[in-house]
């Protein structure tokens, strides 16, 4: 339906720009400051150093016509204009036309629309008008930048919110609102442009959350049929996950973030491969220095990839042993021996609600916080923000049993399993972010 629909946007607006496009068009989504575009100007500037008699004529005619950003910040959006202008004057271009860089204050994520509505003005219609005519016939081949990490998305457009519905699909997993995540709007944001291309190359920085988590599996095996060839530069320095390196020092972000990172570039040669993806993957652990330092001497071509196997129907983008699969295949889900489970119970407010000696009241019980740490818990409904109540009333009296596992682990070997007579924490077993524990009473 979408595509029906670009189509026909296609041909109505082609009456009005120009018909013929240069092949390579590159677009930064969430351009913030330009940064991205100023290196692509960098890169192709270094071949013309010995050409500065053609160096005015390219830029005019073949670099400024091919290169566009997209920025929602007023402030960004103006830094990008000023950054891209200085850029360009220091490699002697002097504009000479009333062209413009193609950088617009919009939102990525949001539909083109056909209507050029008047906004708060007349230029930022003009500015709305323009970006809508590349987000519906600019036949986009490169996509790059880093775009936003933001789990608590407000991008909750029907348009954006269709995109990923092939990422959600068919999951039956209790919460996917990680998939909602801004950065994984973006990277379907990719896809689509370069599947409606028909080839081109996505390369965005993000969050790596996206390479093994389970509920990630769908998006992987869309991406996987949607491109020939995926490169994965696993940077790690999760705070979230304490990551270490091999040797046991520090793993250090790249960035001042608590969350991981991973360069993932995304290839697609043409429309009539109907293989899946092949994964090229690459870890990189240790100080910030030592990262920074192979990231600018190394190249695509030079590093030491490691092709990935990858099996269904996790599909995961890091390196996995599958020695003994098909044995633990042979038997049974814990799912289908208990009737009902949930994750722990999550207060938001450990602080206020969990303590060691509470006064006795309705509502205090007894609370399995951590392997042999007993506390208790003011379990007030209107206070505890994800109290499961559903499951964990079977539990309350403290007669009852549960046992306790995690649906995967991110470090160390398996043996996160343990049972409790009360309600547990969500991070009874472990603190690490991926390692929730869920709960299975024995008896309800």
């Amino acid at each position: 339906m979408i595509d029906r629909q670009v189509a026909a946007e296609q041909s109505h607006d082609m009456n009005h720009i120009m018909k013929n496009f240069h092949r390579v068009q590159i677009l930064d989504p969430a351009t913030g400051t330009g940064t991205f575009l100023a290196e692509v100007i960098n890169q192709i500037y270094d071949r013309f150093r010995n050409q500065q008699g053609i160096w005015q004529q390219y830029v005019e005619n073949h670099l400024i016509p091919r290169l566009h950003g997209f920025e929602i910040l007023m402030a960004s959006y103006a830094v990008a204009h000023l950054k891209l202008d200085m850029l360009l004057g220091e490699t002697g271009y002097q504009h000479k036309t009333d062209k413009r860089l193609h950088v617009y204050l919009t939102n990525s994520l949001e539909e083109s629309n056909n209507e050029h509505r008047s906004l708060f003005s007349q230029w930022l219609a003009r500015e709305a008008a323009e970006a809508n005519i590349i987000k519906r016939v600019y036949p986009i081949m490169v996509m790059m930048g880093n775009p936003p990490y933001s789990v608590s998305s407000q991008n909750n457009g029907k348009w954006i919110t269709a995109l990923i519905a092939d990422y959600k699909k068919d999951l039956n997993e209790r919460n996917i609102q990680p998939l909602s995540d801004d950065y994984i709007k973006f990277i379907r944001l990719g896809q689509y442009y370069v599947e409606k291309n028909g080839n081109g190359i996505l390369g965005f920085i993000t969050n790596n959350s996206f390479l093994d988590g389970r509920i990630h599996r769908k998006m992987r095996q869309s991406l996987l049929q949607a491109f020939d060839k995926i490169y994965i530069v696993n940077l790690h320095g999760s705070n979230k996950r304490k990551e270490t390196a091999p040797d046991g020092s520090k793993d250090e972000n790249i960035f001042d973030i608590q969350q991981g990172v991973s360069i993932n570039i995304f290839v697609k040669k043409d429309n009539t491969s109907c293989n899946m993806a092949q994964v090229y993957y690459y870890d990189l652990f240790g100080k910030r220095d030592y990262k920074y330092n192979i990231l600018v001497n190394k190249s695509i071509s030079s590093l030491p990839w490691t092709q990935l196997e990858y099996k269904s129907p996790s599909y995961f983008f890091v390196p996995k042993d599958f020695t003994g699969q098909d044995e633990y295949e042979k038997g049974f889900n814990v799912e289908e021996v208990f009737i009902k489970k949930t994750s722990g119970i999550k207060t938001h407010h450990d602080k206020e609600l969990v303590c060691f000696n509470c006064f006795k009241s309705e509502t205090n019980r007894v609370y399995s916080y951590r392997p042999f740490d007993n506390r208790y818990i003011d379990y007030n409904l209107s206070k505890v923000v994800r109290h499961r109540y559903d499951v964990m009333k079977h539990l309350e009296s403290g007669e009852n049993i549960s046992m306790i596992v995690c649906k995967q682990i991110s470090t160390g070997d398996w043996n996160h399993v343990f049972i409790s007579n009360y309600m547990s924490d969500m991070c009874f077993i472990s603190s690490h972010t991926k390692e929730n524990g869920y709960v299975f009473p024995l008896v309800i």
